[in-house]
């Protein structure tokens, strides 16, 4: 098209005198509007753009390589990681399957302790029943005052011992034997004093077994079992985000440099807005190993925290009923849970089994003692006064 626009233009003086010295003799002559074509001029800044051009299209073509293979690496990872996150949810279900089975066999023993406390309450009521008959009838019978004194220290002995022997309740005997004690305090009959000394051995070994604050540690177990809700699972755990923005941004180019500098710039702050956009929706941790936490379902996560109070609501029935052996084995596998399932990273967590530790390290006494030198005393002074010599009786005015 430039040619043809020079052949039709008018042709110059200075284009005759180059086409005269050009043409020789004995050619033909040329065209009267024939005229050669201009010589064309270089464009620097055309070039120059060009060239930008170029560079910044093989720049795009690289950074969208990288970009390409960096997202096909990733989708590689990622599905390493499914794999192994399904292979621990196999082995999780597992899991849970042997907890759930062993919570319904822990449900199953404690229903049958429930009963077999109802039982044990059914007969303490029918021994309490009886005691009061037995008393009443003494106290109809008992002619002297020695004798209704013996009858109301038995029926507080008694109690004391069916509160030791049934319900393991060292406060209580000890309140029944307080009782006798002040009941015999008005005597002064020489085995009245033999069975307060031996009223006072006993109450002295019960003060001893009483040590165990059961009532504190009690309070302990229940203040464990109201955070298990709120502690966190090791699958809830988020770990801190380590592709944050860096605290430091690089300064900016300065006014005065090239266009290449601040372009330079602003690709360099694309591309790490667009880096931490993408690490941010993935996130990579190891978690294989022995020691690594269950994936657990949110299902799961609700049977666990249930299971782990049934755990210490058993501890605690246990020390009530001076059960040491539950007591310990319930604790220790509500210890155990929270290792195993709970994140112990947490400090909630951590305090919760440093209690429970403390707990288990709580000495306990598994037996309570007898009130057998008390129970002797007793029958000799009521053979002492069996064998006493009775007063004549007085007649009443009808015999009279």
């Amino acid at each position: 098209m430039k040619h043809e626009k020079n052949l039709d233009s008018a042709p110059s003086e200075a284009d005759e005198v180059v086409a005269d010295a050009v043409v020789p003799e004995e050619l033909p002559p040329a065209p009267e509007r024939s005229q050669p074509a201009p010589v064309a001029q270089p464009a620097p800044r055309a070039n120059v753009v060009g060239w930008l051009a170029l560079v910044l299209a093989l720049a795009a073509a690289a950074a969208a390589g990288v970009g390409v293979w960096q997202m096909y690496a990733q989708r590689l990872q990622i599905e390493l990681i499914r794999g192994e996150l399904a292979t621990q949810l196999r082995q999780a279900d597992t899991s849970v399957g042997a907890v759930r089975v062993l919570g319904e066999q822990q449900q199953n023993a404690l229903n049958r302790l429930q009963s077999e406390i109802g039982g044990l309450q059914s007969k303490i009521e029918d021994a309490s029943s009886q005691t009061r008959a037995l008393a009443d009838l003494f106290q109809r019978n008992a002619s002297t005052a020695d004798e209704r004194t013996l009858v109301q220290v038995e029926q507080a002995v008694t109690l004391a011992i069916q509160q030791l022997q049934l319900a393991n309740n060292a406060e209580a005997a000890l309140a029944a034997l307080a009782v006798a004690d002040e009941e015999l305090s008005s005597g002064t009959q020489a085995y009245f004093q033999e069975l307060r000394r031996a009223l006072a051995q006993d109450m002295a070994a019960l003060r001893d077994a009483r040590k165990l604050d059961v009532s504190g540690l009690a309070m302990r177990i229940e203040n464990v079992l109201k955070k298990i809700d709120a502690l966190p699972l090791a699958y809830e755990f988020t770990p801190k985000d380590t592709l944050a923005a860096p605290s430091q941004a690089p300064a900016a180019p300065a006014a005065e440099a090239g266009w290449f500098d601040q372009m330079r710039f602003g690709a360099q702050q694309l591309a790490d807005e667009v880096w931490r956009d993408v690490s941010s929706m993935v996130r990579i941790e190891r978690m294989n190993g022995a020691a690594a936490p269950a994936l657990l379902s949110p299902e799961q996560g609700t049977y666990l925290r249930e299971n782990t109070k049934i755990r210490l609501l058993t501890a605690r029935l246990a020390l009530f009923m001076r059960d040491v052996a539950t007591f310990k084995a319930d604790l220790q596998q509500a210890r155990d849970n929270l290792e195993k399932f709970f994140d112990a990273r947490q400090e909630s967590v951590h305090g919760a089994m440093d209690e429970l530790d403390a707990l288990l390290a709580q000495p306990m006494q598994e037996t309570l003692p007898t009130l057998d030198n008390t129970l002797a005393a007793l029958r000799q002074a009521q053979v002492r006064l069996e064998n006493a010599p009775r007063p004549a009786a007085v007649p009443t005015s009808e015999q009279r």
